[in-house]
């Protein structure tokens, strides 16, 4: 499926990744995964969950992320979206044409035009965590739960609908790298 988020004042185009989602937990504590989904180690708090049958059986992340990349080209648009492995998953985004893979971690940093725009976002499972410190009303927003709006649907919102004068999800990027994988 296809989208954009706001980097710079500008639209950047992404495409979702059906293949892959990113999960707030390490992956010790998704021992009781379907067996058709595979986690692998993202970062310390974040794991990456794959379908086995794109993810097969890489073990690096060139290769992991190069077969993310590959997938999320090859499917078909139209198709409905596979649905996520665990009720805290977040998108995986694949940006610059398959060089980049754009990994959600559940934040986003929003600076409001007005105090009144903060009130709409526990309507959409999001919290303020904690002001921006050099950019006064700048606030780094969470989730306060697995039934939360995408952080690509609530920046995208904020700026559109609500005036924000940016907000931007924070990614956990990885370069893909030619021929990985």
């Amino acid at each position: 499926m296809r989208s954009y988020y706001y980097r710079g004042g500008r639209r950047v185009p992404v495409v979702y990744a059906s293949s892959a989602f990113v999960v707030p937990r390490p992956v010790e504590a998704l021992a009781g995964l379907d067996s058709a989904w595979r986690a692998v180690a993202l970062a310390r708090r974040h794991a990456v969950v794959g379908r086995r049958a794109v993810l097969g059986s890489q073990r690096e992340w060139p290769a992991i992320g190069a077969a993310i990349a590959r997938d999320a080209a090859t499917i078909e648009r139209g198709d409905a979206p596979i649905e996520a492995p665990t009720a805290d998953a977040l998108p995986v985004l694949v940006a610059s044409e398959g060089k980049v893979l754009l990994m959600a971690t559940g934040a986003v940093v929003a600076h409001f035009s007005s105090r009144s725009t903060e009130a709409g976002l526990a309507a959409r499972g999001w919290r303020v965590e904690r002001p921006v410190r050099f950019l006064d009303g700048a606030f780094v927003l969470r989730r306060s739960g697995p039934g939360a709006v995408c952080p690509l649907v609530l920046a995208n919102t904020l700026v559109e609908v609500e005036g924000c004068r940016f907000a931007h999800p924070v990614f956990l990027e990885e370069l893909v790298r030619e021929g990985g994988g």
